[in-house]
């Protein structure tokens, strides 16, 4: 194998230079190449590296910038790599950087002055010692690789065979998965302990049976027409979601992922099935999202009443009035508020009070009867009743069958100045919208909730019709 010195430097090295370089290489049986640049050596180096040519020594010439850099450039692809830095003069500097523990050129090298006149005897010297340690180096390297063939197990294919046959056994029979293997048309021919403990059935009395029958629900229906798509013109591999009922009578859930099985020839000769478990998952998910649509409902809700709250108000005018507009229809608002509530709670108190609220919510959801129909608290005692596609007349009596509706709860309400009992007050107005300023439908539905007040309270006012 030849062995290559490197000469770098940032500009041609003189004919003498190198020649007396070349010739104390060459004692050595080490040819030298120059190298104009970093570049062109590490271009050089990573030609090399698999051809056999070895290069381990890198003679960095005296007029190239930033040495050190270039060092560590190299040593990134040539670790055990050997440095001579040429000097024209003492440079206790460049030793100084190169002996820090931070310079990263490792340990192999040597600074050498070329005027020296022991400068030819100084590089013999230092070749000699790197060529011992390169030796020893690959000395050390040849007798690990036989140790550690000589201590690799000698077997035979066939035992290689029959191990690796045993392993595969033990590794299918223990996985955490169910793993099936079947014929095209359902037989079971593999089934093991996962499987078992999954399905309530055991592997010898699985074996022969269908895989459609091991058990019940949707699984029969599902998998039978999972198994005709796989195993006609189908893709080769499914992944789907099987729900059946346990030995317990517990839903089990389970992702069902299903392969064609091919001989040597391409020949379809059956279908592999990984059964996973994933009951847990799938429950932990229902309740999350059961949890999300609680926290969504509550999040429009009014928490005393049941009723929509401001926020879904707010939220359901806005977009009703823009369909509206874009329809022509009609948009109508019934704003109500129960009479002298402030003397109720005064009176009754604020639990009392609270019971009042709820009754009177319950009793204006029973009037409204279509979906699109929002009823809501608007304030503390203050309801509104959203009604879109419903003209000025429908509008008006919807509010008059809400106040009948309240006065029919028969709440007592000694501190009235109107009735014995409690009653409400309500405004309407009606508008097709022609603008986008729906405020202006709240505007005058709470101008028209001031007059029915004014009047005397227990009506409803919504200015002519």
């Amino acid at each position: 194998m030849a062995d290559i010195a490197l000469y770098i430097d940032s500009r041609r090295s003189s004919d003498e230079l190198r020649g007396s370089l070349a010739d104390i290489l060459q004692e050595f049986d080490i040819r030298l190449h120059d190298c104009a640049d970093i570049e062109d050596s590490l271009n050089y180096l990573e030609q090399h590296s698999c051809n056999g040519t070895n290069v381990f020594l890198a003679l960095i010439g005296p007029a190239m910038e930033n040495p050190l850099q270039t060092v560590r450039r190299i040593r990134k692809t040539s670790p055990e790599m050997h440095f001579v830095f040429l000097t024209r003069d003492e440079n206790p500097a460049l030793v100084a950087e190169l002996q820090s523990p931070i310079a990263g050129v490792g340990s192999h090298w040597e600074v050498m002055m070329l005027t020296s006149e022991h400068f030819a005897r100084n590089l013999s010297k230092a070749l000699s010692a790197f060529l011992k340690r390169k030796k020893f180096r690959t000395t050390i390297a040849g007798l690990q690789n036989k140790i550690q063939e000589s201590q690799k197990p000698k077997v035979s294919e066939l035992q290689r065979y029959s191990v690796s046959l045993r392993y595969l056994a033990h590794i299918f029979d223990h996985a955490h998965d169910a793993i099936i293997a079947t014929t095209c048309d359902g037989t079971i021919v593999k089934w093991n302990r996962a499987a078992h403990e999954l399905f309530g059935v055991s592997t010898e009395h699985a074996f022969g049976q269908s895989v459609f029958q091991v058990a019940g629900e949707e699984w029969p229906a599902r998998l039978e027409k999972l198994y005709k798509t796989i195993t006609s013109s189908g893709p080769e591999h499914s992944e789907n979601e099987i729900a059946f009922l346990g030995e317990n009578q517990q839903q089990i859930y389970v992702s069902v992922t299903l392969s064609l099985i091919r001989d040597a020839s391409g020949e379809a000769i059956g279908v592999s099935a990984f059964v996973r478990d994933v009951t847990e998952q799938k429950v932990t998910e229902q309740i999350l999202e059961k949890m999300r649509r609680d926290l969504e409902r509550m999040s429009y809700e009014d928490g005393l009443t049941g009723v929509a709250n401001r926020r879904m108000f707010d939220t359901t005018i806005e977009r009703e009035w823009r369909r509206m507009k874009r329809n022509n229809l009609p948009l109508s608002l019934i704003l109500m508020d129960i009479d002298y509530f402030k003397k109720y709670n005064d009176h009754y108190g604020h639990q009392m009070g609270d019971h009042c609220l709820q009754k009177v919510a319950k009793a204006l959801r029973q009037v409204v009867s279509r979906s699109s129909d929002v009823v809501a608290r608007y304030g503390g005692e203050e309801f509104a009743i959203l009604l879109p596609e419903m003209d000025k007349r429908e509008a008006q009596e919807m509010a008059e069958r809400c106040c009948q509706a309240v006065r029919g709860l028969n709440i007592s309400h000694d501190a009235s100045s109107t009735e014995r009992y409690v009653t409400i007050s309500a405004g309407l107005s009606s508008m097709i919208p022609d603008s986008d300023r729906y405020e202006d439908l709240l505007r005058q539905a709470d101008h028209m909730l001031y007059k029915a007040k004014e009047l005397g309270r227990n009506q409803v006012y919504s200015g002519t019709i």
